[in-house]
């Protein structure tokens, strides 16, 4: 799949009632598509991939992609292109049933009550289909060029069959820390989430950008998990819905808004090294909300990372290093 040039575009959109106002959410989504300039086409077959890693209503009642989100991306698609397919497919790097995942993940809506997403086939009148990874026929795919900068050669990977029957993607991360992906989840890790546990996981993660490079991504950014645990961390309403035209980009200016480095963050790094997006977040458009908005959420993420109540505001906006810990009040 080609890299794309840009206009690099992330949209801002801020959601200040949760997920408990469903034509909020559709909005902002469709807002940020149009500024996107996400077009799908009528009879297209079009890959949904919320995350659905790991789903528990006591444990991890957060961790996961809200069904009123994907649902809200539905409606974008449906408003552009009313006689769409849309494939959902569902990926976990744990040893747990995916129908478990898939029937748990209900967030707090009624609608998606008892069966969690398997409520979509009947809220889109079997436009909408679930796949699950067990279900899902795979290929064996090898990277076109020599990408390592290692000189180990051609990487083979195994990928899903449904990323290149879909005509476009749309890629639903829940933005989360995570101690496993070098200390942020987003766009490029819900793409390897099958490689989880690789030793060459950020090597992986570029090859299968390769194989799906996502047409659009939309970041759950509403309620997100911050801390050291990978899914039962304090969960903190940002209320921010993050829709991008390229996965990288998307990333960059999620981990910017957690006061996080993404020129330190290694899977970025490789994608930034590989042509995959921008190098810089100055060669990314914003809208939405304004700089002073964007500044203002990374005060409030700075405090849930550090734990601290007020610094200078200065301060407040440079990255988290590792010096910064030993700031962090116990």
């Amino acid at each position: 799949m080609k890299r794309i040039s840009p206009p690099y575009r992330v949209y801002v959109g801020l959601v200040s009632t949760g997920y408990l106002n469903p034509t909020s959410l559709s909005q902002t989504i469709a807002a940020g598509i149009e500024y996107c300039g996400f077009s799908p086409q009528n009879k297209d077959r079009i890959l949904v991939k919320p995350d659905i890693n790991f789903v528990h209503p006591k444990i991890a009642p957060r961790a996961y992609t809200h069904p009123e989100v994907t649902r809200a991306v539905c409606n974008g698609i449906f408003q552009k292109a009313s006689d769409a397919k849309v494939h959902i497919l569902s990926e976990t790097a744990f040893p747990i049933s995916e129908k478990y995942l898939l029937e748990n993940a209900q967030g707090e809506s009624e609608d998606f009550s008892p069966k969690g997403y398997y409520e979509f086939k009947k809220l889109f009148s079997n436009k909408v289909q679930i796949e699950t990874m067990d279900e899902s026929a795979t290929d064996l795919y090898f990277t076109s060029k020599n990408l390592s900068p290692f000189g180990t050669g051609l990487h083979e990977t195994e990928t899903y069959r449904l990323y290149h029957q879909c005509d476009k993607s749309v890629f639903i991360p829940k933005i989360r820390t995570s101690v496993l992906h070098h200390g942020f989840y987003g766009a490029l890790a819900l793409g390897a989430n099958r490689y989880l546990g690789d030793p060459n996981l950020s090597q992986k993660t570029c090859d299968l950008l390769e194989v799906c490079n996502p047409d659009l991504i939309i970041g759950d950014m509403v309620v997100l998990n911050v801390g050291s645990a990978l899914f039962s961390s304090p969960h903190y309403e940002m209320g921010v819905l993050l829709i991008s035209n390229n996965a990288l980009a998307h990333d960059m200016i999620a981990a910017h808004l957690l006061c996080l480095d993404p020129t330190q963050i290694e899977p970025l790094q490789f994608a930034m090294k590989q042509g995959w997006g921008p190098n810089h977040l100055n060669q990314i458009d914003t809208a939405g909300l304004g700089t002073d908005g964007i500044k203002s959420l990374r005060i409030k993420s700075r405090v849930w990372m550090l734990k601290v109540p007020y610094e200078e505001p200065s301060d407040l906006l440079a990255p988290i290093s590792a010096t910064d810990k030993s700031k962090t009040k116990n």
